[in-house]
C-alpha cells in the first residue's frame, strides 16, 4: 500500500479530476461558463488596456504637434502673415485709381504671394503636410482669383462696388480661409502597420 504526499503535484491533479469526474453535469456546465466568463474578462481588460495606451500615445503626439505649431509658427510668425495681407491691400487699392496699369499691379502682388508663402506657409510643412497643403491652395486660388480680375479687361475695378466684389472681398475671404484652416487643425496620427 502506498501513501500519498499531500504536497506531491501528480497526486493533486489525479484528484482535482476525480472530483471533477464526481460533479454533476449541471456543475460542470457553470464551472466551464464561469472559465469561460473569466477568460472573456481578461481579453477584455488587455484589449483596453492596450487601446488606452495607444489613445494615450495618439494625445500626447497630437499635443506635441499643436504645442510645435503654436511655438513656432502662431506665437512668433502670424504678424507676417498679416503684414503680407497689408502690403497685398496696399499694392491692389492703386486698382481704385482709373487708368493705372493693371500689369504692374499683377507683377507687384506675385512676388507678396510667393513671400507669403516661402516665409510662413512653408513653416507649416514640419507639422502636416495635408496643411501645409491646404493652406498653399487657399493662398494660390486668392491669388489666381486677383490675377484674373486684374487681366480681365472688362472688369472696371476703379469702381467701388467693383473692386469690393472682384478684390476686396477675395482677399478677405481668402485670409479669413487660411486662418480658419490654421485654427481649426486636429492632428491626424498616421497608424504604422
Amino acid at each position: 500500500m502506498t501513501t500519498t504526499l499531500p504536497n506531491d503535484s501528480i497526486h493533486v491533479v489525479v484528484d482535482g479530476l476525480q472530483e471533477l469526474s464526481k460533479t454533476s453535469p449541471a456543475e460542470w456546465t457553470v464551472n466551464v461558463i464561469t472559465l469561460l466568463i473569466a477568460l472573456g474578462g481578461l481579453v477584455i481588460s488587455i484589449i483596453v488596456a492596450r487601446m488606452s495606451r495607444f489613445d494615450s500615445h495618439q494625445q500626447s503626439v497630437s499635443s506635441r504637434k499643436l504645442e510645435l505649431m503654436k511655438t513656432l509658427i502662431l506665437d512668433h510668425q502670424m504678424s507676417i502673415f498679416y503684414e503680407h495681407f497689408n502690403k497685398l491691400q496696399t499694392i491692389l487699392a492703386k486698382l481704385k485709381v482709373q487708368g493705372c496699369n493693371k500689369r504692374d499691379v499683377e507683377k507687384e502682388i506675385n512676388p507678396v504671394f510667393r513671400k507669403l508663402n516661402e516665409e510662413l506657409l512653408v513653416l507649416f510643412r514640419a507639422i502636416d503636410e495635408k496643411l501645409h497643403k491646404d493652406l498653399l491652395d487657399q493662398s494660390d486660388q486668392c491669388r489666381d482669383k486677383l490675377v484674373e480680375s486684374i487681366a480681365d479687361d472688362g472688369i472696371n475695378l476703379f469702381i467701388e462696388n467693383k473692386y469690393k466684389e472682384h478684390i476686396q472681398q477675395p482677399l478677405t475671404t481668402a485670409q479669413q480661409e487660411i486662418i480658419r484652416i490654421i485654427y481649426n487643425y486636429t492632428p491626424q496620427i498616421v497608424v504604422d502597420k
